[in-house]
């Protein structure tokens, strides 16, 4: 309603301030309708009063625009930082400062060092497909006990343009560094026990180090006044809990979801109503010269592309608001919806370290693996994207038929008063794509090429609830529930594109399929490559993986929540202002049981406790203890006896600083 007030009074004041400029003309001279000619003698005195007065209402019209706009700005801008707020308080950064500085200089430094004991669970061999559940050491295979540190620098700068046009960014230094990962080594000193000192990092290192430098996002927001405010570039994504797109702006995330984006925010009823458009991939990229690294790259080929298209509708309460109403001892109630349609005709086919498009081509060419390369010629000349000579008419070397389409709706809801919250995601997937036989390098297949039709059907979701005790809520309680559906094939799902013992990949309806005992692998399976195929569906729906619940089964040995169903009771306690203990339990219970590795549902219970503690100018130290006691589900299955599982455990110190 606000909305549509402000709005009003614009339009009233743009009215006002047009009639006082036509009373200023009729003064001047000009013909008004319904205009009183000022009398002959009027007196030079009272015409400057009049000139006077004007000014004045003319100067009290441009303060009144002013405000508007202002209002209407930061409205939009409260409600979309509100909007895509962290739930975790004690992790979100700090809310964003008066825009009235050209730089602002958001982000954190943090380190963290972990010590894990028997992440593995004791397992004595690996799956069937070569794996163990958490890697063992390498030199000490009967060791238990390993240990890391890691440091990340984020810089989030923000460039105020003027009051309604702003840049912001997101820039990683040495980010997920390991310490005492880059040792100087040299002829003088050979030995990494010699050396004296650290390099900085890069991907050439081949200790899965990043680059000391990662410009992570970019992107714009331009306020339109009465409409609303448009934003482009490269941006994080975040949605209600972040269960399923979650922008990894926690100071424990690691991951995050990155979107392409155009949208626009329109705030409607007090309701924001967002629609957006994503580029998803862009397939081959080229440039007028081959091998040009100047100039303009464009993607020339609009089948290859990948598009997702959305809309948000969001009634969501800033912090202002819920001050007012806790205040005034009211509920806030919030919802929203995001929906998005996902679409690609064709696709370019990774195949690991080959890179794309280096697969046989159709109708039973033959294009060896490289040589049609898309993006590695010049698409001008007559041998790029072809069979070769002996291969016919010319055609796209690893090119896929996708036929893709998914539909997503993510719903959002929340109840919260002053002691209480009651907060809620659920998020379906619903989809189809094709693969092909091609696909795979290591049985490349010429003569039997079928498309073979896969269904996406998964579902997610997720309750928290919290109640908080005591005159200055000091004492919390709460629990959270969540569920996320599984495939109908031994394994998780987390990841479908695990390469099995023999190197088989991704998505092949030539893979073999997963067996039992296995981690993880392919959900699909087309014996002979025929169609359809024996197994054809994909129902593993996987929570972010920046949605922690724990300290060790699902964040460091699974790696996200998928294919079950877990109960997690919390209790907190401050201390002191900044100091709190938190204690965790979680429950964990397969989905479908037949398919773990031990073929048994329950899979865990684990205790977290933590101490956190932080300042107000933003120095952060949190200590936490994990212990998970595996059960059946997880257990070392061999072809003759159940072996089990034994103890894990994991002690985590983070130190960070916010500013």
């Amino acid at each position: 309603m606000r909305s549509y007030v402000a709005f009003a009074a614009f339009a009233t004041a743009l009215w006002a301030t047009s009639a006082r400029a036509e009373l200023a003309a009729s003064d001047a001279g000009a013909p008004a309708p319904k205009a009183v000619a000022p009398a002959a003698d009027l007196s030079a005195h009272d015409a400057a009063l009049k000139a006077q007065i004007l000014k004045e209402l003319q100067a009290q019209d441009e303060v009144k625009l002013t405000k508007l706009r202002e209002d209407l700005r930061d409205e939009i801008r409260a409600e979309m930082t509100t909007a895509q707020a962290q739930p975790q308080e004690a992790e979100e950064l700090p809310e964003e400062k008066p825009k009235l500085q050209f730089l602002e200089l958001n982000g954190y430094f943090r380190l963290r060092a972990n010590l894990y004991e028997n992440l593995w669970l004791g397992w004595s061999a690996p799956d069937p497909g070569g794996y163990y559940l958490f890697p063992k050491p390498y030199s000490t295979p009967n060791g238990r006990t390993e240990e890391s540190a890691d440091t990340r620098l984020r810089i989030e700068p923000t460039l105020n343009v003027s009051e309604d046009i702003r840049i912001k960014a997101q820039v990683d230094v040495l980010d997920n560094l390991v310490l005492g990962s880059t040792p100087n080594l040299s002829a003088q000193t050979p030995l990494t026990v010699l050396s004296q000192s650290q390099v900085p990092p890069n991907t050439n290192l081949g200790n899965l180090q990043n680059a000391s430098f990662q410009a992570k996002r970019v992107w714009a927001e331009v306020v339109l006044p009465p409409i609303g405010e448009l934003r482009f570039g490269r941006m994080g994504n975040h949605w209600g809990l972040g269960m399923y797109q979650n922008d990894g702006n926690c100071l424990d995330c690691d991951y995050g979801n990155t979107v392409d984006r155009i949208m626009l925010v329109v705030k409607i009823a007090n309701h924001l109503i967002i629609p957006m458009m994503d580029w998803v991939g862009a397939g081959a990229l080229t440039n007028q010269n081959a091998g040009d690294q100047l100039g303009q790259p464009v993607a020339f080929d609009r089948l290859l592309e990948a598009y997702q298209y959305g809309l948000q509708i969001v009634r969501r309460d800033t912090d202002k608001e819920l001050k007012a109403l806790e205040e005034l001892n009211k509920p806030s109630i919030n919802y929203g919806g995001y929906f998005t349609l996902r679409t690609e005709s064709n696709d370019l086919v990774w195949n690991g370290s080959s890179g794309y498009g280096t697969v046989n081509a159709s109708n039973g060419g033959s294009c060896s693996p490289g040589s049609g390369t898309l993006g590695a010629a010049n698409p001008n000349s007559p041998t790029f994207n072809t069979q070769g000579p002996t291969g016919g008419t010319s055609q796209l070397c690893g090119v896929d038929g996708r036929n893709a389409t998914f539909v997503t709706p993510d719903l959002w809801l929340r109840l919260k008063t002053r002691r209480f919250r009651l907060e809620s995601e659920l998020t379906y997937i619903h989809g189809n794509f094709t693969i092909n036989g091609e696909q795979n390098t290591g049985n490349p297949l010429t003569s039997n090429n079928i498309d073979h039709q896969i269904n996406v059907d998964s579902f997610g979701g997720v309750i928290q609830a919290e109640y908080k005790f005591l005159s200055e809520l000091q004492l919390g309680v709460g629990l959270d529930l969540g569920l996320a559906t599984g495939n109908e094939s031994y394994g998780f799902g987390i990841q479908p594109g695990r390469p099995n013992i023999v190197g088989q990949g991704a998505f092949s309806p030539n893979v073999a399929p997963t067996v039992q005992g296995s981690i993880d692998g392919s959900p699909i399976w087309c014996p002979n490559n025929t169609e359809p195929c024996a197994q054809h569906s994909i129902n593993a729906f996987s929570f972010s993986r920046d949605y922690h619940i724990d300290q060790i089964l699902w964040r460091q040995i699974l790696g996200a929540v998928t294919d079950a169903w877990f109960a997690k009771p919390t209790i907190s306690y401050r201390f002191l202002p900044g100091l709190e203990a938190v204690l965790t339990g979680i429950y964990s219970q397969a989905q479908r049981p037949q398919f773990t590795p031990g073929q048994q549902a329950p899979l865990g219970l684990e205790g977290d406790l933590g101490v956190h503690y932080a300042t107000d100018d933003g120095f952060v130290a949190n200590l936490d203890y994990g212990v998970l006691v595996p059960f059946g589900g997880l257990s070392e299955v061999t072809s003759t006896q159940n072996i089990g599982t034994s103890v894990a455990q994991s002690i985590r110190l983070y130190l960070g600083v916010k500013y």
